[in-house]
């Protein structure tokens, strides 16, 4: 921070998921020299690890964030407050915070109302990338809208200027409208009442697995890409 902040926007503790109150200081000098603070927390433990991270760190987006949904009052706060979790599903799966074998919970995080941004966490250690991240969502059952409603919440989360943000979220609605099959599917859709139907009407596909992560982080196959 002594050395200036040009290049810097944000300030992060990830890790082993410790206690976070320990950290209030040092995040109070960060945000009071002007980053952003975006810890981690709720991947490994509970929901107390992000209540820390809201009251104590001063959080504007939530690493990870997956194990709110213990809490149903924590559940309720971030829908009402629209703070953002940045949520890794390939990460997830690999570090053990989602076991393997079941589902990611990325899907019933939508269905509880909650800005969810789409990440790879660290791609050279998980053997992911974004594009990879976007395929395992589909995988999991999200419509074409939904995948076009995370690219724009990654945008509106994001610390961009707004109008570089209205510019790319207006690139995204212009991709979405010439994408759109023709079908149901809508960025008007009633997210959980869509899901279950398009689930039910695409059945199993590939990336609902997390063995298929691994496949799709080396092979960009056109039968692998979801079909707008």
């Amino acid at each position: 921070m002594e050395a200036g902040l040009d290049s810097v926007i944000g300030f992060n503790v990830g890790g082993i998921e410790v206690d976070r109150n320990q950290f209030a200081a040092v995040f109070d000098r960060a945000r009071a020299a002007g980053l952003h603070s975006v810890p981690h927390a709720g991947e490994t433990h509970g929901p107390d690890r992000i209540w820390s991270a809201i009251h104590r760190l001063g959080a504007e987006r939530i690493g990870h964030g997956i194990r709110c949904l213990d809490d149903p009052t924590l559940v309720e706060y971030l829908r009402d407050t629209q703070l953002p979790l940045d949520v890794c599903p390939t990460s997830n799966w690999r570090t053990g915070a989602v076991p393997r074998g079941r589902p990611h919970p990325l899907p019933e995080l939508l269905d509880a109302g909650l800005v969810v941004t789409l990440n790879s966490d660290d791609p050279p250690m998980f053997g992911t990338d974004l594009t990879n991240e976007y395929r395992v969502a589909y995988g999991l059952g999200l419509t074409p809208a939904d995948l076009a409603d995370l690219a724009r919440n990654g945008v509106r989360a994001s610390f961009l200027a707004q109008e570089e943000k209205l510019a790319l979220i207006a690139e995204i609605d212009e991709v979405s409208v010439q994408r759109r099959d023709g079908k149901k599917y809508n960025d008007k859709h009633d997210g959980q009442r869509q899901r279950a139907e398009y689930r039910d009407t695409i059945g199993e596909r590939p990336g609902s697995d997390p063995a298929d992560s691994e496949k799709y982080a080396s092979d960009d196959k056109e039968q692998h890409r979801p079909h707008w």
